[in-house]
């Protein structure tokens, strides 16, 4: 078994092992220049094998973990896969539309349930691809899975207009967590007023990998 394997087996390993914990769903992280990312990017692939060049041998790292995933926790249990498409050391876009096309419908043969599209870098209210459509909108014409939306997610009017105007079906938060753990819960009770946002120094602290306290 050549290292590919092992680290593949190992990811669905680690889904098994989160399922029988007690977690909801798997998400496989393939964005944010992390492992699965690197093998997707032109970039950081200098592979000359089955797994680099076209962009058909550079997401089949990605397609194998999926569909590795998906068999050994059945087909019930949900599975996201996380992608995002500016790399985090250059801010260029990729992959180009095309090949997003062809990730996206990939991974979903693979077993994917939801797609989590992470604008790092960004906000999900930003353009991309030098178009005037966000990332979510180019993701939502692509593919009939489920969304998340992810990226400068603050105020809850803009969350709510987000998932009423169909751009994503879920919502995932990060700092605004960070900084106001019961920022859901103040919604819910109508305290709009008292939910503590993250300021400029506190995601500058955050980026730095420090406790903003």
């Amino acid at each position: 078994m050549c290292i590919r394997d092992r680290t593949g087996t190992a990811f669905a390993e680690g889904a098994k092992r989160s399922q029988k914990a007690g977690c909801d769903f798997i998400e496989i992280h393939g964005a944010h220049g992390y492992l699965i990312d690197q093998f997707i990017q032109q970039e950081t692939n200098s592979r000359t094998d089955k797994f680099g060049g076209s962009i058909q041998n550079r997401t089949r790292f990605a397609v194998e973990i999926t569909s590795a995933i998906r068999t050994i926790v059945g087909p019930e249990f949900p599975v996201f896969y996380r992608f995002s498409t500016v790399t985090p050391n250059s801010n260029k876009t990729y992959p180009s539309l095309p090949d997003l096309k062809y990730l996206v419908e990939e991974i979903d043969r693979a077993g994917a349930d939801v797609f989590d599209v992470s604008c790092i870098r960004s906000t999900v209210f930003n353009t991309s691809h030098g178009t005037n459509k966000t990332l979510l909108e180019h993701t939502r014409e692509l593919t009939r899975l489920p969304l998340v939306g992810a990226g400068g997610i603050r105020e809850p009017k803009d969350a709510a207009n987000l998932v009423r105007s169909k751009h994503c079906d879920i919502i995932a938060l990060a700092s605004s967590l960070i900084s106001d753990s019961k920022w859901a819960e103040k919604i819910k009770n109508d305290e709009l007023d008292k939910i503590d946002h993250p300021t400029q120094k506190h995601l500058q602290l955050l980026g730095n990998g420090e406790d903003p306290g």
